[in-house]
């Protein structure tokens, strides 16, 4: 099931399931793109967030105003929440004809918004039809002595009829002082955009110039106007497509809320540069069992090596923990998980630890030293059965029982502990 379909029906009650394919955002009016069931197409039409009236396409005209909104436009393939402020999955849209809508404008509009909004259907109706109804536009304004807005009509007449006569006969007699259309746009105050507009404008603003200033503007305009599913959707798109600020704020959003799985999974599979603070919170949240459970080892190393290559204490403790958790026993498997450590020229004692121990884990007599190597990486169970190995080849040597207490302490097994520790004392 499309989780973003919805229903269109027509006056003869004929409902279409209609799957959207694209969004246009543009000025003044945006359309969505949809197919219905028969994979015919369908342009929808709305007024910031009203519904004007769709109609059935092959292809929009050459040089029409659907053609430059889906070309010069702002331009979303579905799923984008943007078009939940249009149209809401599952509902029913009523459609209508151009006739019943002028009627709709003509009461709820003023004449200049009901010429621009008419003018937007230039590719679907007749040249000399939609003249008329633009004209009728312009005299109402003159009838009314709305003289600036007859000015505005004019020049929208202009811009679309530029040859008809009547046009042509009208610029004889008056010598125009508006503004272009294109200009009249540019000059228009922000206010008086649509809200889908103003933030299709911010995150292309974003796209084009990502930076945490741009990032954040874009944030609280959604955060106006969508719920937090839609402002969650404009947010993953942008994670997947790159950019850097939305991975960050997830990764501290995930970090604020104790999300110590999806927190990490953020860090390892999106690609931003952490702060100070981002690695202490890795630090921190590395402490929890389950933080890099279904991780691969060599995806997290590829990641983090790079990452932290100017951190080398930190890259270290965070390998250690890395080891502790995935608990590979292969080291010769665990160095080629680590070869970015290798490449980039890094100096860590777990690398160290980890070469030394795939020469001697199995050498009997380097137990001892095994011991302290596994110690080292988090391998607490393994160093203490090299311990216990080495207290019975050496009954006698206090170093062994010493290190199988503290090894069990760490282990947090207080009674064992105090076994070895009683044990340890009563040694001569």
């Amino acid at each position: 099931m499309n989780p973003q379909r919805f229903y269109l029906k027509e006056k003869d009650q004929t409902v279409h399931t209609m799957t959207p394919v694209r969004l246009a955002i543009h000025v003044p009016c945006s359309i969505i793109e949809a197919t219905n069931d028969d994979g015919q197409l369908y342009h929808l039409y709305f007024d910031d967030r009203q519904f004007l009236a769709a109609k059935k396409v092959s292809r929009s005209r050459l040089g029409s105003y659907t053609e430059k909104a889906f070309t010069q436009g702002i331009v979303f393939l579905y799923p984008h929440p943007l078009s939940d402020l249009l149209v809401q999955p599952e509902s029913t849209i009523l459609n209508r004809s151009f006739t019943s809508l002028l009627q709709v404008l003509q009461h709820q509009k003023d004449p200049v918004k009901t010429a621009e909004l008419f003018s937007c259907f230039d590719g679907l109706i007749k040249g000399e039809k939609l003249f008329k109804v633009i004209r009728d536009c312009f005299y109402e304004c003159k009838r009314e002595g709305k003289f600036k807005k007859a000015d505005a009509i004019l020049q929208l007449m202009k811009d679309m009829f530029p040859d008809h006569e009547w046009v042509m006969a009208l610029r004889m007699k008056q010598q125009d002082s508006s503004a272009s259309r294109i200009h009249q746009w540019r000059r228009r105050e922000a206010a008086s955009f649509s809200m889908p507009y103003l933030l299709a404008m911010k995150e292309e603003q974003y796209r084009k110039q990502p930076s945490p200033e741009t990032f954040n503007t874009l944030l609280t305009y959604c955060k106006l106007s969508l719920t937090s599913l839609q402002q969650q959707q404009v947010f993953d798109s942008l994670l997947y497509a790159g950019f850097e600020e939305p991975a960050k704020e997830l990764y501290r959003q995930f970090v604020k809320s104790e999300k110590y799985h999806e927190a990490f999974h953020t860090l390892i599979s999106y690609r931003f540069t952490p702060s100070g603070a981002d690695r202490r919170a890795l630090l921190m949240m590395l402490e929890q069992p389950d933080v890099m459970k279904d991780m691969p080892i060599e995806k997290i190393c590829e990641r983090l090596a790079p990452l932290l290559q100017h951190h080398p204490d930190e890259l270290n403790l965070l390998l250690i923990s890395c080891l502790s958790h995935q608990y590979e026993k292969d080291f010769q498997k665990v160095l080629q998980y680590m070869e970015p450590v290798k490449r980039l020229g890094l100096s860590l004692q777990v690398y160290k630890d980890i070469e030394l121990l795939s020469m001697i884990a199995e050498d009997p007599e380097q137990q001892s030293l095994a011991g302290e190597l596994y110690e080292r990486i988090g391998y607490y169970q393994d160093a203490l059965e090299c311990y216990s190995y080495e207290m019975e080849l050496n009954p006698e040597s206090r170093g062994p029982v010493e290190k199988i207490s503290n090894m069990y302490l760490i282990m947090g097994q207080a009674e064992e502990a105090k076994v070895y520790r009683q044990l340890l004392d009563s040694m001569p």
